[in-house]
């Protein structure tokens, strides 16, 4: 079993292809607000590219193997400790993805992994050419054929779908309050200060799911 957890931001060659779009408020006329208009608007547009599957990079993937240190690694060093980790789980050809999931693959627990983890290592292994088991990936987000994917988000908000955030669940289950990281913070963050987030987002996970281990057994 590992945790994996990813930071993004947006991917910078497409930057002015998203912005394309931003207009200033139709009803200012002075040139000063009309510039403070889409600056601001250029700043909301830095959060949303950051959480888009199409628009986002990866900064980097974070994998902590139970009982063991958490780790950084780009998306390239991922798609090759995957297929390591593959290899050394057998030599058997599974016929369909299904059976390649369930016995090839062991399991990977994430929080908010199927709607946002998993799409955007899919779409930025395509854009970057980078040989993944994407049909692996792929069942890995689906809701009813997710075998070997523990999504903590999901599981915990099993009841009418309500569903809160790592910081919420820590703080409700665990006692822990995590440090408040704004917008400002993940707009200015160096990869260096995204990395240290992703490493300590691991810890925190695999604590989480850990004190809700009676429900997965």
């Amino acid at each position: 079993m590992y945790i994996l957890d990813i930071e993004t931001r947006p991917d910078r060659n497409l930057v002015g292809l998203f912005n394309e779009g931003i207009k200033p408020d139709s009803r200012l006329k002075d040139p000063v607000k009309i510039a403070e208009s889409i600056k601001e608007k250029q700043e909301e547009s830095i959060k949303a590219m950051s959480t888009d599957i199409d628009y986002s990079e990866i900064v980097c993937i974070g994998i902590k193997e139970f009982e063991k240190d958490p780790v950084t690694m780009t998306l390239q060093e991922y798609a090759d400790w995957l297929e390591e980790r593959q290899a050394g789980l057998g030599e058997k050809e599974w016929k369909t993805p299904a059976e390649s999931s369930k016995n090839k693959v062991q399991k990977m627990i994430t929080f908010n992994g199927k709607a946002f983890d998993i799409p955007i290592i899919v779409n930025c292994g395509i854009k970057q050419g980078i040989n993944l088991p994407y049909a692996m990936l792929l069942e890995a987000c689906d809701k009813y054929r997710a075998v070997n994917h523990l999504d903590l988000m999901e599981k915990l908000g099993r009841v009418y779908g309500k569903q809160k955030s790592l910081d919420a669940y820590m703080r409700i289950y665990l006692g822990i309050k995590k440090e408040t990281l704004g917008d400002e913070f993940f707009r200015n963050a160096t990869d260096e200060e995204l990395k240290k987030h992703c490493l300590e987002d691991l810890v925190y996970t695999e604590e989480l799911y850990k004190k809700f281990l009676p429900l997965f057994v």
